[in-house]
């Protein structure tokens, strides 16, 4: 088994019976481009959204009847600069209706990532942790 921790694609069912598909894309969430006209942001939650929607906080976003999330760093006023650019994660309804906004709660846990928010709906993070870790239980025996 691979190591997926949403690089690939990853299934998820409710107990309705919607299922849905997340993958990452290759497209990357930017700041809005007026943030290189300023001199100064400014560190209130106003400016965060004005300038830095999509690279701080769990965004959603709708485009042409197709959902994507991002998940950026947490928008705490301290931050002086972005470590990383955040994929744009598309979610596919394969059955029923889409429930990804009821998950997206589910990454904004901070006892999941130390510091950071996590870009799988936590179960499923600790899902593909406990797999790893049978894993390499498996390859230590044998």
């Amino acid at each position: 088994m691979t190591n997926n921790k949403g690089k690939e694609k990853t299934v998820i069912a409710n107990p309705s019976g919607d299922v849905v598909v997340i993958s990452r894309t290759a497209a990357f969430a930017l700041p809005a481009k007026e943030v290189f006209e300023v001199e100064k942001i400014g560190r209130s939650k106003e400016k965060r959204e004005q300038f830095l929607s999509g690279v701080v906080d769990i965004n959603l976003y709708e485009n042409a009847g197709e959902s994507f999330y991002s998940v950026g760093i947490k928008g705490s006023g301290m931050n002086t600069s972005i470590p990383k650019a955040s994929h744009l994660y598309k979610v596919e309804v394969i059955e029923g209706h889409n429930f990804i906004e009821e998950l997206l709660e589910t990454m904004a846990l901070s006892f999941v990532k130390y510091k950071s928010f996590t870009v799988m709906p936590y179960p499923i993070k600790y899902l593909n942790e406990y797999i790893l870790m049978c894993e390499s239980g498996r390859s230590q025996k044998g």
